[in-house]
């Protein structure tokens, strides 16, 4: 069963995806509410939505339906999407819709049954941009980027790392997404070419990449098929590693105390992970966005 959070009501209802993305990590990320790579899937599940992969024409689904004054929610994604990156984007997409969209409605008691399709790479539609006015940017997108790239944890990788690709490795997503959230965050101007990572399509062509408008509940765009990364990527990512295990972030919105058990579950973790969710917990209590 769906629980609704007046504070996350309240922040879709002001369309503001920073404080909904940092509400969202608070209450439903649990270990993972400082984790740099947070995985989506597990989110979804603490929230209530059923979340499943399926052998489907379309690329990612979500249904909301009203069963006996009780909502079931559910969130299905095709089985083609094999790029982790692409799948965890995807799902916080559709999070990101279901939160602005139908929890006003289901708060109004004014759903009973809806869904919100795309048909192809919502990913891909956002990175094929070379230029990006985020006043117009859809809010799923933008909740999205909040959620996988806290400001204040962005900020201050980016100021240890001085490398967005360095950073994108840190954040497992495409060094295109970061760029454009360091954008966003005016770290680095909004005039980015895309990157070369994520940008060719497949599959689903060109031309089956127009936008639907959003009252028909659906975006469109191509698929993608990621460049193989060159043997020295490992040896990047471990310096990196290395490089920020000492350096601190600050969370964006409300302030979340690390639990006992993030800390058991990061002892128990590889040295790797241990940096980084050390980093994670540093970066909360240090920088001012």
């Amino acid at each position: 069963m769906f629980a609704i959070f007046p504070e996350i009501l309240h922040a879709a209802a002001r369309q503001d995806q920073e404080s909904l993305a940092c509400l969202i990590r608070k209450y439903f990320a649990g270990n993972d509410v400082y984790a740099p790579r947070l995985r989506i899937e597990p989110l979804l599940g603490s929230l209530g939505v059923h979340s499943s992969r399926e052998p489907v024409p379309y690329c990612a689904r979500i249904q909301v339906m009203d069963h006996r004054g009780q909502y079931r929610i559910s969130l299905s994604t095709s089985d083609r999407l094999t790029d982790t990156r692409e799948l965890n984007y995807t799902q916080a997409h559709l999070l990101g819709y279901f939160l602005n969209v139908y929890l006003p409605l289901m708060a109004e008691a004014e759903l009973s049954a809806e869904a919100y399709q795309l048909e192809s790479s919502v990913l891909q539609k956002l990175l094929q941009r070379t230029k990006v006015d985020f006043a117009k940017v859809a809010a799923a997108d933008l909740f999205a980027l909040a959620l996988l790239m806290p400001s204040g944890m962005v900020k201050k990788a980016y100021q240890a790392l001085k490398s967005p690709e360095n950073c994108a490795a840190f954040f497992h997503v495409p060094q295109a997404l970061l760029n454009l959230r360091l954008a966003q965050l005016r770290v680095l101007p909004s005039e980015l070419e895309a990157s070369e990572d994520l940008a060719k399509p497949e599959v689903v062509p060109p031309s089956a990449a127009s936008a639907k408008p959003a009252a028909q509940r659906a975006s469109v765009t191509s698929e993608s098929k990621p460049k193989s990364k060159a043997p020295e990527k490992a040896s990047s990512l471990a310096r990196v590693q290395q490089s920020v295990a000492s350096r601190s972030y600050k969370n964006e919105g409300a302030r979340v105390p690390a639990s006992a058990a993030t800390e058991k579950a990061t002892q128990g973790a590889g040295d790797g992970l241990k940096r980084l969710r050390e980093l994670a917990k540093k970066i909360d209590r240090s920088v001012d966005t």
